[in-house]
């Protein structure tokens, strides 16, 4: 009887435990060979350093109104990480498909709740932000959400450079260009090993392998 009890509790307790806030988001589609975390030299350039200015007439992402996390998680729960700093432009064109996007994400304000969290994530078990401290995504295409999709409009595709890697990825988002703005928004998962990021954590806790990237983004006209 007791053993008994003791599984009823313990079967609802594991279920909730379990939950992984990527199985309720699509998966970003992605190339099928993985890249190898390079060696960077001590003098590499990071991202934001390569000189390509941005596009005369860009829209400048408002960083004060848009947000943009990432969600990771683990047998015992999941936590938001936010960035502190982080910008970029779309740069408008006719028709919409030929648009282009960048986004520089300062990978040294990456911050959890929990401070010891924070401070882990810097490391190079995660981000490595001392080698690392830039991430970046760029847009090569914008095609037509497939007929029936929810909430999208667009399927992207770029880059997405993470700890000196760079991988082509697919997702779904919906945009809606109007008058004053250009606002998009999304919710996708990706694989943190295909960029290396393989720690493991704790081996009664550990770390799910799928991390969600959410975006609600708002690129302004240009108000005079």
């Amino acid at each position: 009887m007791r053993a008994t009890l003791l599984i009823a509790l313990a079967v609802p307790l594991l279920a909730v435990g379990c939950d992984d806030p990527a199985d309720s988001v699509p998966a970003a589609r992605m190339e099928t060979t993985p890249a190898t975390p390079p060696e960077p030299a001590a003098d590499e350039a990071a991202p934001e350093d390569d000189g390509t200015p941005m596009p005369p007439g860009a829209l400048v992402m408002n960083t004060a109104t848009s947000t943009l996390e990432m969600i990771g998680s683990k047998v015992t729960g999941s936590e938001t990480l936010h960035l502190g700093e982080w910008s970029g432009y779309v740069d408008l064109r006719e028709p919409f498909e030929q648009s282009v996007v960048r986004v520089d994400m300062q990978m040294t304000t990456i911050e959890a709740p929990i401070p010891r969290l924070t401070n882990h994530l810097r490391t190079d078990d995660f981000f490595d932000v001392e080698r690392f401290p830039t991430a970046r995504f760029e847009t090569t295409a914008f095609a037509a959400a497939p007929e029936g999709s929810e909430n999208a409009t667009h399927l992207v595709t770029g880059h997405l450079t993470i700890r000196g890697v760079t991988q082509t990825i697919t997702f779904p988002v919906r945009v809606d260009v109007s008058d004053s703005e250009v606002h998009a928004q999304a919710q996708f998962a990706i694989d943190r090993q295909r960029w290396g990021i393989s720690y493991r954590g704790m081996e009664d806790d550990l770390i799910n392998d799928q991390v969600v990237i959410r975006f609600d983004v708002h690129a302004p006209r240009d108000s005079g």
